[in-house]
């Protein structure tokens, strides 16, 4: 089972996870290393990605983005318990990295493990109402649950949050799978009115004739 909308890249700088700001000549290297490794999974070279993520990783155990990211570059490579492994890291380091919880809830997704995906959807969702992806995948999610009205809500929050962000294509498409659910108003109106019953003829009487 594929989830409806794309991953989610975390891109964060390296000194958002390590104490201060300032990269030194020992932080230089694994930043340059980062930056490299997630430019290739960007570009969808997911096994190189894996590796420049890795080296990383060893140089910076507490680095919660390179952890999101080398999961993502798992999850492309199919590998999905090793995705939830590092995202699952990466939130022990981070608690509230909505990416962390978007893309694993995408992995759960993969492994047919719906009531997981929700859960993270909905973490996101909770970190961060804005993230249009989550409710449209919560939105797919709920429906094969057979929760009609929860799927069309956060459809109708997927199109408005697409359509002020200003994508047009899953706008679009999010827009297309609540129709489907939601008939618009004019198709109502058009279907025709039911005629009235005719009124039975009276029957002649005995007398008349």
């Amino acid at each position: 089972m594929r989830a409806f909308f794309a991953l989610s890249f975390s891109s964060l700088a390296l000194c958002a996870t390590l104490s201060g700001c300032t990269i030194n000549a020992t932080l230089r290297d694994p930043q340059i290393t980062y930056d490299e490794g997630v430019a290739l999974v960007k570009r969808g070279k997911y096994r190189q990605g894996v590796e420049k993520l890795s080296q990383t990783i060893v140089k910076t155990p507490d680095f919660a983005e390179a952890y999101v990211n080398r999961g993502i570059a798992y999850a492309g490579l199919e590998k999905h318990d090793l995705a939830i492994a590092d995202f699952t890291e990466a939130l022990t380091l981070v608690p509230a990295i909505p990416e962390a919880y978007y893309n694993r809830g995408n992995s759960y997704l993969q492994l047919d493990e719906v009531d997981k995906a929700i859960a993270d959807y909905s973490r996101v969702i909770a970190l961060n109402p804005a993230h249009a992806e989550a409710h449209g995948n919560r939105a797919m999610m709920r429906l094969q649950q057979g929760d009609e009205a929860g799927a069309i809500a956060d459809l109708e929050q997927a199109v408005k949050l697409f359509t002020l962000e200003r994508r047009k294509r899953p706008a679009v498409r999010a827009r297309k799978e609540l129709d489907k659910l939601r008939p618009s108003p004019t198709a109502e109106s058009e279907q025709p009115e039911a005629e009235p019953a005719e009124s039975a003829e009276p029957e002649e009487s005995a007398q008349d004739s």
